[in-house]
């Protein structure tokens, strides 16, 4: 994380800072941490695992769509990833349990106080906030190993 902005031209003691303090639902940027990161770790995957792009429904019969509306065929994880597509990110999530999704997003400085559902799979279920999300993402630089983010909160020069 180079730079996160909490505010401009406000002095706040104890305040809220928006950059850290607010959360938001990570949408897709949570697919690598759910979906894809736990099947690489506990499935063996690769980026070139084959995955069918079909007609899908979550487990209730609920159908699920892609933003695009349209459907890929068998695609790679790389190329699901890639273009941020929801049906191969369900079944990823599906083949890797929910269990231990949620037990890879915690080890990455992401909790979850409550069972996760399916709908985490696309970011439906757990707000995060930037710092969170960039100490999760920072695990996939540097081996798989988490480092609990910080910030720089002045520099002196004398």
């Amino acid at each position: 994380m180079k730079a996160v902005g909490g505010g401009r031209n406000t002095t706040v003691k104890r305040g809220w800072n928006y950059a850290t303090d607010a959360k938001r639902s990570p949408g897709s940027t949570i697919k690598p941490i759910l979906d894809y990161g736990p099947a690489v770790e506990y499935l063996n995957w690769s980026t070139y695992h084959q995955i069918k792009d079909e007609e899908y429904t979550y487990s209730n019969g609920t159908p699920l769509k892609n933003a695009s509306g349209r459907h890929y065929g068998t695609v790679t994880t790389r190329e699901a990833l890639a273009r941020s597509l929801n049906i191969p990110a369900l079944k990823t999530l599906q083949a890797v349990g929910l269990d231990r999704a949620r037990d890879f997003a915690t080890d990455l400085g992401i909790p979850f106080d409550k069972e996760i559902t399916e709908s985490a799979a696309l970011g439906g279920g757990k707000d995060v906030s930037t710092l969170e999300l960039a100490g999760a993402y920072s695990s996939f630089g540097n081996n798989g190993i988490y480092n609990e983010p910080h910030s720089v909160k002045k520099i002196v020069f004398t």
